[in-house]
């Protein structure tokens, strides 16, 4: 009985570098694991230890997998340390779709097979008696989360909330039943979040159709007329929170807003919500060698004057950092704009 078990590394999750056999060898020598990029760089020893051998390339050439007696290790070419990710490891393999890793014996993940065979007449046993598993079995990890996505999205409930909240958080669940998590929270002081509505719609990995859903808010699970619960909006009272990772801004608005034709998004995520009663906009320039005050004069004195003749400017901070508010001239009345101004946290 031979028992099959399967690591999911990923390419996404070993990240991108030569692809193996293009310019980069590895070996076992001197109790060390070594690796040179072709022609003319140097050899380095990335783990040391008793027992070291077997050294596969991961598909994207910068991981490498080594045995060091009967556990299973991975390291980075990038001389990051050594860990090790299974106990007891006999034979291993990439898959052929070269994007799922594969060990036989070993103990603890995922049991795939109870036993493989009877061995065909076209099967020979590789260099020195190697087995060649990739022969011999073959993993497919089922639907990539691409496609897990697009068939939650696919749902009424799912199409609602985005159209809500463009800007929620879409996260893949296979822990259990594959499932995809629609989220978006309200946040608190200092960036931490508080009130939240999360969608959650399961997908039969057989089929990848989708396969029950429920809205959670705030904790209380909702399975019924879900959509009328959307519509509603409970969760966040008369007002909408408005998140845009790209420029790391968060704001609420009136509920009844709608996103600005001609304003554009960014992202996917509309600049511009407003209403009869008023609107916001969000945007960006390149402030290399400006000060925040600098960039809010700039704008209180555009010739377009949007702020009147004699706008005012108020300095604040968000968050630790320097902010300038800039407040139209008392003549144009309460209906006149503002701007705030504020560094971002990065380009």
């Amino acid at each position: 009985m031979l028992g099959v078990l399967v690591v999911r590394w990923r390419i996404s999750d070993l990240g991108t570098g030569k692809a193996p056999g293009a310019g980069r060898v590895a070996w076992v020598a001197e109790g060390k694991l070594w690796v040179k990029d072709l022609p003319d760089g140097g050899a380095r020893a990335l783990a040391a230890g008793e027992n070291i051998s077997r050294p596969a390339w991961s598909p994207t050439g910068n991981w490498l997998f080594f045995r060091r007696g009967e556990d299973l290790w991975l390291v980075g070419v990038d001389r990051s340390e050594a860990r090790r990710v299974a106990q007891g490891v006999g034979e291993f393999a990439w898959s052929p779709a070269a994007d799922v890793f594969a060990y036989t014996a070993g103990a603890g993940l995922e049991r795939v097979v109870e036993k493989m065979g009877p061995l065909t007449g076209e099967f020979t046993f590789g260099y020195c008696g190697a087995v060649a598993w990739d022969e011999l079995f073959a993993y497919w990890p089922g639907f990539t989360d691409a496609a897990l996505i697009k068939a939650a999205k696919s749902t009424p409930e799912a199409e609602k909330f985005l159209a809500k909240y463009p800007w929620a958080e879409i996260v893949v669940d296979r822990s259990g039943k594959s499932a995809m998590d629609f989220r978006v929270d309200k946040l608190e002081g200092n960036d931490k979040p508080g009130l939240y509505l999360r969608l959650q719609v399961l997908v039969d990995p057989d089929t990848v159709a989708p396969a029950g859903r429920f809205l959670d808010l705030n904790g209380t699970v909702v399975r019924r007329e879900i959509l009328r619960r959307l519509d509603e909006e409970t969760v966040f009272g008369s007002r909408l929170p408005y998140l845009n990772p790209a420029y790391g801004v968060y704001l609420e608005f009136p509920r009844r807003w709608r996103p600005r034709p001609g304003y554009g998004d960014v992202a996917g995520i509309p600049r511009s919500y407003g209403g009869d009663d008023g609107f916001f906009l969000v945007s960006a320039m390149n402030g290399e060698g400006w000060t925040p005050e600098e960039v809010a004069r700039h704008e209180a004195s555009h010739k377009l004057k949007p702020y009147g003749e004699r706008p005012r400017l108020e300095k604040t901070a968000v968050n630790g950092r320097e902010g300038y508010f800039v407040f139209p001239s008392p003549k144009l009345g309460t209906g006149a704009g503002a701007c705030f101004v504020v560094r971002t946290r990065g380009p």
